[in-house]
This record gives structure tokens, sequence and C-alpha cells, in this order.
């Protein structure tokens, strides 16, 4: 048998597994170091929870599962900060312009090509 993970270990603390499941990790627990050390672990961590908590040790408790965090996510690169940024460069092109007159005419786009 492969050795088990942390959530394995605490599944079979917890009795949340079948009960022909249950046998068998039982064993490897027993024979297996890794997963032996593992285990005991668990049941400490429980324990502290529990007594943190005040919960008894009879009571059953529920640990969420782990959730991935969101800083793992990868970014989108172009976000609102580069558009904000581009969009104060505009504004200040405008307000600081040299001349320091009011436009009077329709400013066309940079892609307006006038027929004829």
């Amino acid at each position: 048998m492969k050795c088990l993970n942390r959530i394995e270990i605490q599944e079979f603390i917890d009795k949340e597994i079948e009960p022909s499941l249950m046998a068998r990790n039982s064993d490897h627990i027993e024979k297996c170091e890794k997963c032996s050390s593992l285990y005991k672990e668990a049941v400490e961590d429980k324990g502290m929870i529990n007594k943190l908590l005040g919960n008894s040790s009879q009571e059953k408790i529920s640990i969420p599962p782990f959730k991935r965090s969101v800083f793992g996510k990868k970014r989108n690169r172009f976000g609102i900060v580069p558009l904000l940024t581009a969009a104060a460069v505009i504004v200040f092109i405008f307000l600081f312009r040299s001349n320091l007159e009011p436009v009077s005419e329709k400013i066309q786009p940079f892609f307006f090509c006038p027929a004829g």
C-alpha cells in the first residue's frame, strides 16, 4: 500500500472513510514510520484545535478543506492600472499644452482619413 497523505490521515481520524479502508489504513499506519508520524501530528493538531475551541474530545468538529490562495493565481497583465496611467498621461498632455489656448476646432481621431 502506498503512503497516506495528510488529508487521507485526517479522514481516517475523523472516520470519514469506508470500514474496509479504515482497517487497511490502520494496518499501514502501524507499519509505516512516515505515516505513523503524520498520524501522531494530526492527532496532536486536532487535540490542540479542540482545546483552543473549547470542545471536548468527544465532539466532532468539521475542519474545512484547504483552498488555494488568491495570491497563487496568475494575474492579468493588462489590468486597470495601465489603463488609468494612460488616461492620466493624456489628460496631462491636454491640460498642460504650450499655447494654453482653448481648442475650438473639432479633434479628429488619429485614424481618420478624409476622402478625396
